[in-house]
């Protein structure tokens, strides 16, 4: 088995890279990545590597490792600002200073190392070795101060051994929620929350139903896509992130532009848009991207609440079984939680290219903040 450094996408397929990609590894699909290449959105990465471990067969292991600097300001690509989040006493200049650039390991969602259904338990082991070794190498290649697993599962535990026998420090992180489609009509999946849940979900879709608000099932395209972009922007202002106007809106037109099937579930009020989420796909996964709304026009009507949780949940029941899971990613724990979604815990693993950092970084986070490996 040996490693092979890929740069570009449409060198992934020859090599059999899409068949380690499962229904839940969309964001390492050469369809999810040739996105990534474009320089276009708020996160895009300085420069990127797919890994992969390649037996007589082609593939049998992959990673992708993605480098970003003080340019995007999003915490899961960023390792210092996640480190600042868990300890504010920490000086942020000194992270950046540190940190940056860091390398995004196994992708920003579901970070793992993908491994060929029928890998053996030690050839398992050596690929994780070896690809976790190569991401090393591409971060001390990059000039990178750091290196980070942003999502691994509680369950991936043969990359968690790998990673802590590595020296890298395990953190908490939010827990990835996801909602299982066992019903093949919405009110199956009413019948499955408890009363009080129950109650409330249907209080709000009531809301709805005595409203003006009209909705609909779209995909995005050339058509709506300024809209989707302008809704997102008004969410990201909200929670003081700094995607501007344009960028969203050059994302979403890539995206409606590659083979990922997508679908967007909206909300419209007086003649306009007041909310939207939008969806990607791969095989029965079904993956919540990105929600919009215009807070003014919706005027404290739950339709967040009907695009993200009750519509989905509806339009993947009456799949005929195409859509047997709801992929809700990170954050808002309680809102999914009291809509019957399960929460996977995950952790960041983490290690400073530079062995006297790694050490005050250890020295400098709290005890409560790491996790066993």
């Amino acid at each position: 088995m040996t490693v092979e450094t890929i740069k570009n996408w449409r060198e992934l397929n020859p090599l059999g890279w899409s068949g380690l990609v499962t229904d839940e590894d969309l964001f390492t699909s050469p369809e999810w990545l040739r996105i990534e290449e474009e320089p276009v959105g708020p996160w895009h990465s300085k420069d990127r590597a797919y890994l992969a471990a390649v037996g007589p067969r082609g593939a049998e292991a992959g990673l992708i490792a993605l480098l970003f600097d003080e340019s995007v300001t999003e915490p899961l690509c960023r390792t210092d600002l996640y480190v600042a989040g868990l300890d504010p006493a920490l000086d942020q200049d000194a992270l950046s200073r540190d940190l940056l650039p860091c390398v995004m390991a196994g992708g920003w969602f579901n970070s793992r190392v993908l491994l060929a259904p029928g890998l053996s338990g030690g050839a398992r082991r050596q690929a994780v070795e070896s690809l976790v070794a190569a991401a090393e190498d591409f971060a001390a290649d990059s000039s990178a101060g750091s290196i980070a697993f942003s999502c691994v599962g509680a369950q991936q535990h043969e990359l968690r051994s790998v990673l802590t026998d590595a020296g890298y420090l395990a953190l908490p992180t939010g827990p990835r929620h996801v909602m299982s489609v066992g019903w093949d009509e919405y009110a199956g999946y009413l019948g499955s929350l408890r009363s009080r849940q129950r109650l409330r979900v249907r209080k709000e879709h009531q809301r709805i139903l005595d409203s003006d608000v009209s909705t609909r099932v779209e995909r995005m395209d050339g058509s709506n896509v300024a809209d989707v972009a302008r809704l997102a922007r008004a969410v990201e202002g909200k929670y003081e992130m700094d995607a501007t106007s344009d960028q969203l809106e050059e994302w979403f037109r890539a995206i409606a532009a590659a083979p990922i099937p997508n679908v967007l579930f909206t909300a419209d009020r007086k003649g306009a848009r007041c909310a939207s989420t939008l969806w990607l796909s791969r095989g029965r996964h079904l993956y919540g991207f990105h929600s919009g709304a215009d807070y003014e026009l919706s005027d404290g009507l739950p339709t967040y609440f009907e695009t993200a949780y009750r519509m989905p949940m509806d339009y993947a029941c009456a799949s005929a079984g195409s859509i047997g899971v709801l992929e809700y990613g990170v954050d808002s724990d309680r809102a999914k939680l009291n809509r019957g979604s399960t929460a996977l815990d995950q952790y960041v693993y983490l290690k400073a290219t530079s062995p006297e950092v790694q050490r005050r970084l250890e020295a400098g986070l709290t005890r409560s903040s790491t996790v066993t490996g």
